[in-house]
């Protein structure tokens, strides 16, 4: 009985150990994140903020949005691959166009008239869903966001 309970004792540590780091890495990342979108554009403001569990919304702007980010800390990284599959398709129009260098697997889209654009991409555990006023910002911001994410 007494093996037993050092044994749970054990694992117990060992989950919350890991559940620290886990945090701690989400809190990393959201602080380089806040980090580079302020840095792209000091007059910026933040005008959104909503955090779900282990998934936080950001938009940036100066009086109305121009930047719209999702950021999602899976567990794994079938967790990430698994809330991206579930946000593609959930899209109406699809997820755009594939393209590479901005993790292992990303789609940009962008918006004729207007010349919005979009990324959503995911690099290891991380899934990002990134919006902006132009694909020139979009893309030089996705590939900031992705260098904060640590290789597996």
């Amino acid at each position: 009985m007494k093996n037993i309970s050092k044994l749970f004792f054990v694992v117990i540590m060992l989950l919350f150990v890991a559940s620290v780091v886990v945090g701690q890495d989400m809190a990393s990342l959201r602080r380089k994140s806040e980090e580079t979108l302020k840095a792209k554009n000091p007059q910026w403001k933040l005008i959104t903020k909503q955090e779900r569990g282990n998934q936080i919304t950001y938009q940036w702007g100066t009086q109305k949005a121009e930047v719209t980010l999702t950021i999602f800390y899976g567990a794994s990284t079938q967790e990430a691959s698994e809330k991206m599959t579930k946000a593609i398709d959930y899209l109406s129009v699809g997820p755009g166009d594939k393209v590479r260098g901005f993790g292992d697997e990303a789609y940009l889209w962008k918006t004729p008239s207007n010349g919005y654009a979009g990324i959503r991409f995911r690099k290891a555990n991380v899934y990002f869903d990134l919006s902006a006023s132009s694909i020139t910002l979009v893309e030089d911001l996705a590939r900031k966001l992705a260098k904060h994410v640590p290789e597996p």
